[in-house]
């Protein structure tokens, strides 16, 4: 399956994050200040892991992205565990996984998949108001002639901080790190993808300052 053509209800494209630079400067994966492309590629070059940063949307993103993506096989999981009672279990009463569970074994996920889990967290998490609305940097054009918004996602001060956390406690820190290297292993694995690589190409990069 082709790479979506279909605009992010907020103009964000899935796939800024495969490129690691991108990553780092529009959706919090380093800490880069706005102004400061600079920082991301040079965070990019030397291979830099997320930043552990309870204000920077990364791991928000990141974790809510992983619950999609392997959203069946946590269920399975919890269902072994004895906390679902049937298929889809009981809303308002799913328990959460322990997290000192191993992670289910790796899928491959395509990027359909990829952009799926993004464009569902990303609305989910403003309009529950763990992230703020998206503010728009700056607008560009694909060499395909479509204009894509690259704007900053925010974490809200409030409910963001408070679900960051409890990602980030002492009870989920390990967990949280562990899905982090797991979403990595799908990131760069995407960027393997000739039409990842297609799409990535038609954008243009980072302004560098000289």
């Amino acid at each position: 399956m082709g790479l979506s053509r279909k605009p992010n209800k907020f103009g964000l494209d899935p796939f800024l994050m495969v490129d690691t630079a991108k990553a780092n400067y529009y959706y919090g994966r380093t800490d880069v200040p706005a102004d400061d492309e600079t920082k991301a590629l040079k965070d990019a070059a030397v291979g830099a892991d997320p930043t552990l940063d309870r204000t920077l949307p990364w791991i928000l993103l990141v974790r809510g992205m992983f619950s999609i993506i392997y959203k069946d096989i946590l269920k399975q999981q919890l269902r072994r565990q004895g906390y679902l009672q049937h298929l889809g279990g009981i809303k308002g009463h799913q328990k959460q996984r322990n997290p000192n569970s191993p992670l289910p074994s790796p899928i491959v996920v395509p990027p359909h998949e990829w952009a799926r889990a993004f464009n569902i967290i990303t609305f989910r998490y403003v309009s529950d108001g763990f992230l703020k609305r998206p503010r728009v940097i700056k607008r560009m054009k694909t060499e395909s002639g479509r204009e894509i918004a690259l704007a900053l996602l925010v974490q809200d001060p409030g409910k963001g901080r408070d679900k960051m956390e409890d990602y980030l406690s002492s009870r989920r820190r390990r967990e949280t790190v562990k899905v982090l290297r797991r979403m990595e292993r799908h990131r760069l694995n995407l960027g393997e993808n000739q039409a990842v690589q297609e799409h990535l190409a038609s954008l243009r990069p980072p302004t560098v300052a000289a």
